[in-house]
């Protein structure tokens, strides 16, 4: 029975294509040992859809894989005019239409929405701490802008059929996640009991706040800025 893999980002799909009983799918660190470990898969390769019909290709895991700790990039955000610190700056990917933003998020969540067993999800990763050449701890922020919104506007309400699921990490994304958001959250997944990463600040602030005083259930610890 197929229990976990790290990869390096080059030849992921076929661990979710070749691997019927695979249960649990690792790419995101969760100390500094395994950053190393880090990498993730272009989204029009985890879309994997029939050039002709257009329709998803199914993979044999979808019924048996319930941790999945992925980054998927290369959605193209052209809302993202500024970086975390205020500095404008360009979309990391380009649009090359209007609109293939939107339909590669539809896309993206249609695939995760297959996962219909799903308990843990992890889309960002958490920040870890690296030894300088003097020894000195650095604490490294991995952001991700080329990623999900996780916005009901982008198309999240594709994945509320993830019933089990337990526990949501956006850690370091750019995301949209509002008090909306934090609702349909609360009443689709009915056993999420703890989304990790979201900011103090903007919209992420009310959706925390919304949750401590409606949900408590859920647990939602704030991811310092800086």
């Amino acid at each position: 029975m197929v229990k976990r893999y790290y990869q390096d980002g080059v030849g992921m799909r076929p661990f979710f294509t070749s691997f019927p009983r695979l249960q649990s799918f690792v790419t995101l660190a969760e100390t500094e040992e395994d950053y190393l470990k880090i990498n993730a898969i272009d989204a029009i390769d985890w879309i994997h859809q029939d050039s002709l019909s257009g329709s998803l290709t199914p993979w044999p895991c979808e019924y048996t894989l319930t941790d999945l700790r992925i980054s998927i990039c290369g959605i193209p955000r052209p809302d993202i005019t500024h970086d975390r610190k205020g500095r404008k700056c360009h979309p990391v990917v380009e649009e090359s239409y209007p609109g293939e933003g939107r339909m590669i998020h539809r896309r993206v969540y249609e695939r995760l929405a297959r996962f219909v067993n799903l308990e843990v999800l992890w889309l960002g990763s958490n920040s870890y701490y690296s030894k300088e050449p003097d020894m000195r701890s650095r604490k490294v922020m991995n952001h991700q802008y080329e990623c999900l919104e996780m916005s009901l506007e982008s198309g999240l309400d594709r994945l509320e059929g993830l019933k089990r699921l337990q526990v949501l990490n956006i850690s370091l994304m750019a995301t949209k996640i509002g008090q909306k958001e934090a609702q349909w959250m609360a009443e689709y997944w009915p056993k999420l009991r703890e989304i990790r990463g979201l900011e103090n600040r903007g919209h992420a602030r009310k959706a925390r706040q919304w949750i401590k005083e409606n949900s408590p259930r859920i647990s939602a610890p704030f991811l310092p800025t800086k």
